[in-house]
């Protein structure tokens, strides 16, 4: 796909190319690193300049960070909040399952996301009602995640069978993704679906 906006705000905090994933309203974001001294830093989002952007506010109030070993598969939990994902070190392979309603309703779409030629960004948006799965590509990943609601434990009771044939995911080679069991059940899509 190609990049639909870069931002250039200074020689310190840009540019931040933004690309659409091809399911509506999800996008990844890539920002630099700037090395200096004995590390780097990075500005991965402006929730401001996402606004303008989504077209509506997004407002951060938690943030999580969670690293992953190579070959663990995280997530297709049913959430109800709206989230960016960061990796911060490591290279990860996302899957976005979208489940709101309307004719995109099932559509998935996978990419690459952190450090790599492959990835599409670093940062991802993900709005409500779009499941996401994160599978570590690299040990040691470092996730970010900011989300505009808390935790909620009932959101993690219902995850998404990752590996039904219906999804028709194509895994990367020479990965065998094992998923991340929750303390609820795991289901496959037609009845993922149902559900929500």
């Amino acid at each position: 796909m190609d990049i639909i906006l870069v931002v250039e705000l200074n020689n310190f905090a840009g540019p931040r190319n933004y690309k659409k994933t091809g399911i509506d309203g999800t996008v990844t974001i890539r920002s630099k690193k700037y090395f200096g001294g004995k590390g780097w830093i990075s500005e991965p989002i402006d929730f401001t300049e996402l606004t303008y952007f989504l077209g509506y506010r997004f407002e951060p109030k938690n943030i999580y960070m969670f690293e992953i070993s190579k070959g663990m598969l995280r997530g297709g939990r049913l959430e109800g909040r709206s989230k960016s994902l960061t990796v911060a070190r490591g290279l990860a392979f996302i899957v976005l399952v979208n489940t709101r309603p309307g004719a995109e309703r099932g559509k998935v779409v996978e990419l690459y996301l952190g450090e790599g030629k492959e990835a599409w960004g670093n940062t991802l948006f993900v709005p409500e009602g779009v499941a996401v799965a994160i599978l570590a590509l690299a040990d040691d990943t470092i996730i970010y995640s900011v989300t505009d609601r808390p935790f909620n434990r009932f959101d993690s009771l219902i995850t998404l069978d990752m590996f039904d044939p219906k999804l028709g995911i194509k895994w990367p080679d020479g990965i065998n993704p094992q998923q991340v069991m929750t303390e609820g059940r795991t289901v496959k899509l037609d009845e993922y679906m149902k559900i929500i």
